[in-house]
């Protein structure tokens, strides 16, 4: 959760000053296409506009202040956690030689054949 003064100042003319307090992302955006695509279809989102950018970022300081920014990932998003990629344990000589003996077996009865009908 970005600290009020991380929130990025407008660059440009803005179409208005949205803050979203529950959701993927939480901060101040500036356009209703970057808050649409955080907000629209999603349950649990609150957000607000603002008249203000002084009005948001006030807003903005009480809420973290508060405690009550709350940033939620969205299962696949860019913010869900993933699993960390756990190498392959290396093994000694001797459990090499094991499962190599273990993969050659394997490769034995792969062929072999039983045909119960016929042992009768």
């Amino acid at each position: 959760i970005p600290h009020p003064s991380d929130v990025p100042h407008p660059t440009s003319t803005p179409e208005g000053f949205y803050l979203i307090v529950v959701r993927q992302e939480v901060s101040i955006f500036y356009t209703w296409k970057d808050v649409a695509l955080q907000v629209l279809k999603i349950s649990g989102t609150v957000y607000y506009k603002c008249k203000t950018f002084q009005q948001a970022l006030t807003d903005y300081m009480a809420t973290y202040d508060k405690g009550e920014l709350c940033a939620i990932p969205t299962p696949s998003g860019p913010f869900w956690p993933t699993a960390p990629h756990t190498p392959s344990p290396v093994l000694s000589e001797g459990e090499q030689s094991y499962w190599a003996a273990v993969d050659n077996l394997s490769d034995v009865f792969s062929q072999v054949q039983l045909n119960p009908a016929e042992n009768r």
